[in-house]
């Protein structure tokens, strides 16, 4: 078996995973670009009907810089986790209790607030909850777009 070695531009390595993974596949030859940009096409599709906000890195930095501690550390929480997640996964790692938003409603309005005024507009979302009416408090679901949610967590430095 031999070694690969990949140069990967610089400029491709800026932008975002899901460009990165286009650029792998395209270069390798494991898909064609099109399958590539559907997929993208389809975040973004879904992004837009949420009103989901696609930051970049410098956007999600300025987020981060321009919000409370206890903000900082539930924005945290959601970037340990995954895109998708349940309320009770955020709601445990942040000590919130299962049935109540209550104590983290002010988090999520300064999240979106400080999301609008980063992005300058004034409808952008930075979570969403698709299915908060349908389901216990427990199984709700949050949604962040994929690509914001890597830059959150290239700005706290997680792995």
């Amino acid at each position: 078996m031999s070694d690969m070695a990949i140069t990967v531009p610089v400029t491709v390595l800026k932008t975002a995973p899901n460009a990165v993974r286009t650029w792998l596949t395209q270069a390798l030859g494991l898909g064609t670009s099109v399958e590539a940009g559907q997929q993208e096409q389809e975040q973004d599709a879904h992004a837009q009907e949420w009103g989901l906000a696609r930051l970049s890195n410098a956007e999600a930095h300025e987020v981060v810089e321009g919000i409370h501690d206890r903000t900082r550390e539930v924005l945290r929480a959601i970037a340990e986790l995954q895109p998708r997640f349940r309320w009770a996964d955020l709601a445990k790692k942040v000590g919130c209790p299962l049935d109540d938003d209550a104590p983290l409603r002010g988090v999520f309005r300064g999240l979106t607030k400080r999301t609008r005024t980063v992005t300058g507009d004034r409808k952008a979302g930075l979570i969403v909850w698709p299915n908060w009416d349908d389901l216990s408090w427990e199984d709700a679901i949050g949604e962040m777009h994929p690509d914001t949610h890597a830059a959150f967590r290239r700005v706290f430095s997680i792995t």
